[in-house]
């Protein structure tokens, strides 16, 4: 199994709603983020750097979410991402939130992505660079339901 880089964060006042528990909305966006944040640390991969550069980028067509246990005001989360499956124009990206040790599993973010061409908004393959980085940072799983995937987290402890 890889080792995969995790980013540590502390939930925001502005986060949360008024019993101090973290936003729905924004279980996505720290996820989102913290991959993006990963993908420039680990890979140095800039997303907005690609899209400038090629006219190219990937966009949401699907979300699959479990949120499992609130995450409170100013306490710390864990975040880790992997790729899970692509083909030439798809990616499937998995997010997880734990709390800081890792042993209470908070969300579990499935997403779907499609690449694009700016210019005429149109599915496009992936370039031949971008399909070695993306073999060569993907975690296949197991075909399993969202489900599955928690009960198999949860069993492992991560």
């Amino acid at each position: 199994m890889v080792n995969k880089p995790i980013q540590h964060t502390r939930v925001r006042f502005k986060d949360c709603d008024p019993f101090g528990h973290l936003y729905n909305t924004r279980f996505i966006e720290y996820m989102l983020e913290a991959r993006e944040d990963l993908l420039l640390k680990h890979y140095q991969f800039d997303l907005m750097e690609y899209s400038q550069n090629t006219q190219q980028v990937w966009v949401i067509t699907k979300h699959e979410i479990a949120y499992l246990r609130e995450a409170r005001r100013n306490e710390i989360i864990s975040l880790d991402s992997s790729l899970l499956s692509f083909d030439d124009k798809k990616l499937k990206v998995e997010y997880q939130i734990w709390n800081e040790s890792k042993d209470q599993l908070k969300c579990l973010l499935w997403t779907d992505f499609l690449h694009l061409e700016l210019p005429s908004k149109r599915t496009i393959a992936h370039p031949s660079g971008i399909m070695e980085l993306l073999e060569n940072m993907c975690e296949p799983i197991q075909q399993m339901t969202l489900t599955e995937r928690i009960q198999a987290l949860i069993k492992s402890g991560s």
